[in-house]
């Protein structure tokens, strides 16, 4: 493994996994539409994981900025949310319940690519990578926009079927 002795390299590997995500993000998103009840949901992840292969295309051009190479290290944390996201959802019995689920976890791994994104876009800014970091920043903005849709979704549909499917006074 290479060692990261500038903030260039430094750049580089999390532009690497940032990419390695997306694509395993994509495929993740659209296996969990499987599990969804509710249409809205379905609907927004599909848009969700659409998106996401513009950000992967995106990287293309990054890629060829920097002159890098398309392989990465993946991200680690991710793939952990991933693997307990599916341990969950394989013990939750009520579809209204298994949809909010599958929403926090979706929104969790949004949160953290915002965090990245955000990361990424300041490294390549302060680099004077303005075409690297503009085209981060408009991955930026669309996961933040989908992180919106997605906490509109929660609070006036997802959260509120959860909640009616549960006797609270039988719990």
């Amino acid at each position: 493994m290479k060692k990261i002795t500038t903030l260039m390299d430094l750049l580089a590997e999390q532009i690497h996994s940032l990419y390695e995500t997306e694509s395993k993000l994509k495929k993740a998103v659209y296996k969990l539409i499987d599990d969804v009840d509710s249409v809205e949901l379905g609907r927004k992840l599909n848009q969700y994981a659409d998106k996401t292969k513009e950000k992967i295309a995106r990287f293309e051009e990054i890629f060829s900025i920097m002159r890098e190479s398309e392989s990465g290290n993946g991200n680690e944390t991710v793939e952990a949310i991933l693997k307990s996201s599916k341990k969950i959802i394989s013990r939750i019995t009520l579809k209204e319940v298994r949809d909010a689920a599958i929403l926090s976890k979706v929104q969790r791994i949004n949160h953290l690519l915002i965090c990245e994104y955000g990361t990424a876009c300041a490294f390549a800014r302060a680099l004077d990578l303005e075409k690297v970091a503009e085209l981060l920043h408009e991955s930026l903005v669309e996961e933040k926009q989908a992180d919106q849709e997605l906490s509109i979704l929660a609070k006036e549909e997802i959260n509120i079927k959860a909640i009616k499917e549960v006797n609270y006074d039988e719990v």
